[in-house]
């Protein structure tokens, strides 16, 4: 879908911030994904694809940094509210923008996207590019539900 294309009566940007809000009313859901992913989680985390926050809390809850990339400027005003911790680092930005340099200066030990990796077009390259910013010993953890 274009991003601009309205058809449908939004942009496929505000399809989206509406559908991740509408998520957020399973919490059940985001419950148990995190349970299947936290016992892999390192403390200094790399989210590729932040949303609104609704797995950034959680992963807080135990990490010592988060940095999260969320490109959706709709998303990223309502994750810059839900997520205030002093210990996330935010980038609203499209992946090919993040300054890899930068990244590995936080010595990230895993990498994480929740829902997001099916959506990217050359997914192969962005793990490529995202596994050079962590360190030697980095966790990829990638959840696409059936």
């Amino acid at each position: 879908m274009d991003k601009n294309d309205r058809r449908y009566g939004q942009t496929a940007d505000e399809f989206i911030l509406r559908d991740l809000r509408q998520m957020e009313q399973a919490p059940a859901y985001h419950d148990w994904v995190y349970s299947l992913v936290q016992p892999h989680l390192g403390n200094r985390i790399l989210e590729i694809g932040s949303g609104i926050g609704s797995f950034t809390r959680r992963m807080l809850t135990n990490a010592d940094l988060v940095v999260g990339i969320e490109p959706n400027n709709y998303c990223a005003s309502v994750l810059q509210e839900n997520v205030t911790d002093e210990h996330f680092i935010f980038h609203n930005k499209r992946i090919e923008e993040v300054d890899t340099a930068e990244l590995r200066q936080h010595a990230l030990n895993t990498i994480i996207c929740v829902n997001v990796l099916e959506h990217i077009e050359h997914d192969r390259e962005v793990i490529e590019k995202f596994l050079t910013c962590s360190t030697r010993m980095a966790w990829w953890c990638s959840f696409c539900p059936p």
